[in-house]
C-alpha cells in the first residue's frame, strides 16, 4: 500500500477477509470433554520463578548504549530502546536487541531520524510498540510536508522486514497490535483518514474502514478496538474491521467499556448497560460514581474491579457499578500506579510531612476487591516512589528517589535506590542504587553513569 493507493483506498467501505486465524483452533477433545479453546492471537504470559533473596553478579553490556526508554523480553531477544536525554525526556536514538542469555548485543537499528510517536497512551514506551516479532517505529511526522513513515523492524535481525509511507501531513497511530493484527489509525488535521488493519509479519492490508467522522480515545480490547466517533461509541472488530455503533448521551471519550455489559461515563459518573445486537446503550438507576467538581479522574480496570483515582484518592468499584470501598487518602497515602500492575491488588504512597527535614516514603499493598490492608513497607529516605512488579516472581520493586528543585521548573535527582520486597508479605529483600532501572523476563536492568549492568532475578 504505496501513496497512489491511498486515495482509492479512502472511498472504500468495510472489506472482509477470511482465513485470518481469528477463529482460534480446537484441540482434540479428550473422551466427555468439550474442546478447548486456544487463542493464536493472545499475548503470552512469563513463566512463573523464584525470585533471588540476594543478587548475584553482574553483567556489564558493551559500551555505553545510552538512556533506557523501555527493555521488554521477547521470544528471540531483549530489546531496548535507547535514547538521549533532552530536556522533554529522552528520545529514541537505537534500537538494540541482546542475547537473553548472555545480554550480548545481536544487532543495533538506529533510527533514521527523529521519531514522532507510533502509540498514544498505549504502553509505556510510545516510540517503539511490538508486534508479534517486530517492532514498529513511526518516523517523518514532525514538519509540514514530510511523508509519514511506519516501519517494522525484525526481532531476530534487526532489519526492516517492511515498511509503509503515508500522505505528507498524516499521522498514522497504531491503535492496536498483537501478533495477528496491526491496526493504524491515520489521522490528518482534523479527520481521520482510515482504520487500516495489516498483517504483522509482511504489511500486508486485511481490511479497511473509514470512519465518517474522527476516530478517537481508541481503547484495545481484544478481539475488540472501542472508540468515539461523531456521537457515538463505536466498536470494530480486530478480525475484519467490521463496525457497531451506538448513539451514546455521554459526554465526548467518557464511555469507559466494561466486561458484562456495562458502561459508566468517565466525565459525569453515570452508569449504562449496553446491548451491542440492537444496538442500545440504556442508563441504570445506580447510583453515580461521584466526581468532584472540576476534577478528572481515573478510571481503570484493575482484575475484576473498576478503580476511580480522583488525585490519589481511590474509590474501587464492581464491574456493575457497585461501590466496594473508597479510601480519602487522609489513612493508607495516595493511589500510586505500578508498572507491571497486577489484577489483585493496589499501592498507596505514604509520605512524611514536608515540615520533616528528612523525608521519608514507604509503600502499603491493598487487596484490591477488598480493600483490605496485606502489608506496609518500612520508611525509606526520599520524597518519591515508583513500584514496578515482576510478573515472574511477583516481587515487588520500588524505585525510591531524593530530588531537589533548581528552579521552579526543574529538579535535580540527588540519590535513587532499588528496593525490593517479597509481594506475598512486603519482607525486604535486597537493594541496589542507579540512575534507573528497567525489569525485562529474568533480568534487573541498571543504569549507573552511563554504563548499565544486567542482574538475574529469577
Amino acid at each position: 500500500m504505496k501513496w497512489r493507493g491511498w486515495a482509492a483506498l479512502a472511498g472504500v467501505g468495510t472489506v472482509l477477509v477470511s482465513g485470518l486465524g481469528f477463529l482460534g483452533r480446537e484441540q482434540t477433545p479428550a473422551a466427555g470433554r468439550p474442546p478447548a479453546f486456544v487463542d493464536p492471537c493472545a499475548a503470552t504470559r512469563p513463566a512463573p520463578a523464584r525470585t533471588v533473596k540476594k543478587l548475584p553478579a553482574s553483567v556489564r553490556l558493551a559500551g555505553k548504549p545510552g538512556r533506557i526508554i523501555s527493555a521488554t523480553m521477547t521470544e528471540s531477544v531483549l530489546l531496548l530502546n535507547t535514547g538521549v536525554p533532552l530536556e522533554q525526556g529522552p528520545h529514541p536514538k537505537w534500537l538494540i536487541g541482546l542475547d537473553p542469555q548472555t545480554l550480548a548485543t545481536r544487532w543495533r537499528w538506529r533510527f533514521p531520524e527523529l521519531p514522532g510517536p507510533v502509540t498514544i497512551g498505549m504502553g509505556e514506551d510510545p516510540w517503539a510498540t511490538l508486534a508479534g516479532d517486530v517492532v514498529l517505529t513511526v518516523s517523518g511526522i514532525r514538519f509540514a510536508g514530510d511523508q509519514p513513515v511506519l516501519r517494522a523492524v525484525d526481532l531476530a535481525s534487526g532489519r526492516v522486514r517492511w515498511s509503509e509511507r503515508f500522505p505528507a501531513g498524516a499521522q498514522p497511530v497504531v491503535v492496536a497490535a498483537d501478533r495477528c493484527m496491526v491496526v493504524v489509525n491515520a489521522q490528518a488535521g482534523n479527520g481521520t483518514l482510515g482504520l487500516w488493519g495489516l498483517d504483522p509479519a509482511t504489511g500486508r492490508v486485511r481490511w479497511q474502514n473509514s470512519p465518517a467522522e474522527e476516530l478517537l480515545c481508541t481503547v484495545p480490547a481484544r478481539p475488540w478496538l472501542y472508540g468515539w466517533s461523531g456521537g457515538h461509541l463505536v466498536r470494530f472488530s480486530l478480525a475484519d474491521g467490521s463496525v457497531t455503533a451506538v448513539r451514546s448521551p455521554t459526554s465526548d471519550c467518557g464511555p469507559v467499556v466494561l466486561p458484562g455489559g456495562q458502561v459508566v461515563d468517565s466525565g459525569t459518573g453515570r452508569w449504562y448497560t449496553i446491548d451491542w445486537s440492537r444496538p442500545a446503550l440504556t442508563p441504570t438507576d445506580r447510583e453515580p460514581v461521584r466526581i468532584e467538581p472540576d476534577t478528572y479522574p481515573q478510571f481503570t480496570t484493575v482484575g475484576d474491579v473498576l478503580v476511580v483515582d480522583d488525585h490519589g484518592k481511590a474509590a474501587v468499584h464492581d464491574h456493575d457499578g457497585t461501590l466496594l470501598w473508597q479510601d480519602d487518602g487522609t489513612g493508607r497515602g495516595y493511589l500510586v500506579p505500578a508498572v507491571g500492575q497486577p489484577g489483585d491488588r493496589l499501592f498507596f504512597r505514604t509520605r512524611s510531612p514536608f515540615t520533616e527535614k528528612k523525608r521519608t516514603v514507604s509503600l502499603t499493598a491493598v487487596q484490591a476487591r477488598t480493600g483490605r490492608t496485606l502489608w506496609k513497607s518500612a520508611a525509606w529516605p526520599g520524597n518519591d516512589e515508583y513500584p514496578i512488579v515482576d510478573p515472574r516472581t511477583g516481587t515487588v520493586l520500588v524505585h525510591v528517589t531524593t530530588t531537589r528543585q533548581v528552579n521552579p521548573e526543574q529538579f535535580e535527582v540527588e540519590a535513587s535506590h532499588l528496593y525490593a520486597l517479597n509481594g506475598d508479605d512486603g519482607h525486604p529483600l535486597w537493594d541496589v542504587e542507579g540512575d534507573g532501572f528497567r525489569v525485562a523476563g529474568p533480568w534487573l536492568l541498571v543504569e549507573r553513569d552511563g554504563a548499565v549492568r544486567g542482574f538475574r532475578m529469577s
